[in-house]
């Protein structure tokens, strides 16, 4: 515990002692990834710091994937000339996952964290690429029909791997 508690200090400070963007952002995110599927998000961007929240899915056949999220980015590294936002960043988040089929419902829970980078079209446009490691904290499973398994697989580590389409919506200082 104690560990986390410095590493999380060590990154307040590293984020707070960053040239500050000053331009605060809302922004809009469409992409695909592990375990955050298909999805869309929202989120806020006051300087180095990103807060967001989203919502994915899958359309299969028989089965229906979806997931919920909440991340946290710091942008810390780099300069890019389409804008002052660092574009290498870390990435935290909080996964939960369902997955419905017509024999059984499983709940996944992860936390993650990636590094990754924003490339920049323009201020207000970019597309984002991260990876890193998702770490499995909760699993329940709902039998509809029981089952008996023919094959016990355990992954309690992922790969966590996005792709985003990232567009922010400057928020107009107040006067």
């Amino acid at each position: 515990m104690q560990k986390l508690r410095s590493f999380i200090a060590l990154l307040g400070i590293l984020v707070f002692t960053q040239n500050v963007v000053a331009q605060n952002y809302v922004n809009l995110k469409a992409g695909i990834g592990i375990p955050e599927l298909a999805g869309v998000s929202v989120g806020l961007q006051p300087g180095p710091l990103q807060m967001m929240i989203g919502a994915g899915s899958l359309p299969l056949p028989d089965d229906k994937l979806f997931s919920m999220y909440g991340d946290l980015y710091f942008h810390l590294f780099g300069t890019s000339k389409n804008s002052e936002i660092k574009p290498w960043f870390l990435r935290f988040g909080i996964k939960y996952f369902r997955e419905d089929t017509p024999r059984w419902i499983d709940r996944y829970t992860y936390a993650d964290i990636r590094v990754g980078r924003s490339f920049f079209f323009t201020e207000q446009l970019s597309l984002e690429l991260d990876l890193g490691t998702a770490l499995e904290l909760s699993y329940t499973r709902e039998e509809i029909i029981p089952t008996t398994p023919w094959l016990n697989l355990e992954f309690p580590v992922l790969p966590s791997i996005g792709t985003r389409i990232v567009y922010r919506l400057p928020i107009p200082e107040p006067k």
